[in-house]
C-alpha cells in the first residue's frame, strides 16, 4: 500500500483572498505525478494544487485547471511555486525563480481560498464516509519532496528569484505539521530544508 504525507488535523489552513505556495521536489520516473492537493471541505474539486505528466505541468486553483508545457528533469531538484491574489485576480507560476506563466482567474471563481480543507502532498485524496482521508492512485509522485511552504501573500517576482529559507506563514515545512509514514532524510546538499521525505514507500 503507497504510503503519503498529510498535514496534521490541528494545523488548519485560514481562508485566504491571496497566498503563495512553492514546494522542492525531484522526480525519478515520468509517471504521471502530484506535488500536492488542497481540497475544501466536502468538495471532491482540488482547490488548490500542483501535478503533471510527461513535459506537462497541472496547476488547478477553485476546480479550474491551468497547463503549461515545460520540462521538469528527472533525478534533479526543481523549485515550483504558485503565487496568486484575488484582488488582482491572477495565476502565475514559477518553475526555478522564473515566472512561466501569468493567467487570470475568472471572475466568477470564488476569489478566497476554501478553510479548514484537507492537504496531502505526492499524491490526490479524498475524504470517505467516515471523514478518513483516501489516496487516489494512479497518480503518486514517484520521487523526494525537499520544502514545502503556503504564505499568506502573493510574493513579488524578484521575492521568488532569489534563494530563499524563508518558512511558510501558513504552512511550514516542520514534522510536527505533518503526519507521515515515510521516515524523513538527512540531506545536507539542499540549500535549505535540511531533510527530504521519500513520496514512495510501500507497505508490503
Amino acid at each position: 500500500k503507497f504510503k503519503f504525507i498529510i498535514l496534521q488535523p490541528d494545523a488548519v489552513l485560514p481562508a485566504l483572498k491571496e497566498l503563495s505556495v512553492c514546494i522542492l521536489l525531484r522526480r525519478n520516473f515520468a509517471t504521471h505525478w502530484t506535488a500536492f492537493v488542497y481540497k475544501a471541505p466536502g468538495s471532491k474539486d482540488i482547490e488548490l494544487g500542483l501535478g503533471g505528466i510527461s513535459s506537462y505541468l497541472t496547476v488547478w486553483l477553485f476546480g479550474q485547471e491551468h497547463h503549461i508545457e515545460v520540462e521538469l528533469k528527472l533525478d534533479e531538484w526543481h523549485s515550483v511555486c504558485l503565487t496568486w491574489s484575488g484582488q488582482a485576480q491572477r495565476l502565475r507560476i514559477y518553475i526555478n525563480g522564473t515566472c512561466l506563466h501569468e493567467a487570470p482567474v475568472k471572475p466568477s471563481l470564488r476569489q478566497e481560498l476554501a478553510q479548514n480543507g484537507t492537504l496531502t502532498l505526492g499524491v490526490s485524496h479524498y475524504v470517505d464516509a467516515n471523514g478518513e482521508v483516501q489516496q487516489e492512485s494512479g497518480n503518486n509522485l514517484l520521487g523526494d519532496i525537499g520544502l514545502f511552504g503556503i504564505w499568506e501573500r502573493e510574493w513579488g517576482a524578484e521575492e521568488l528569484r532569489r534563494p530563499s529559507c524563508a518558512d511558510g506563514d501558513v504552512v511550514s515545512w516542520d514534522l510536527r505539521q505533518w503526519k507521515h509514514t515515510c521516515p524523513p532524510v538527512p540531506d545536507n546538499s539542499l540549500y535549505c530544508g535540511k531533510y527530504i521525505v521519500k513520496s514512495f514507500c510501500y507497505i508490503l
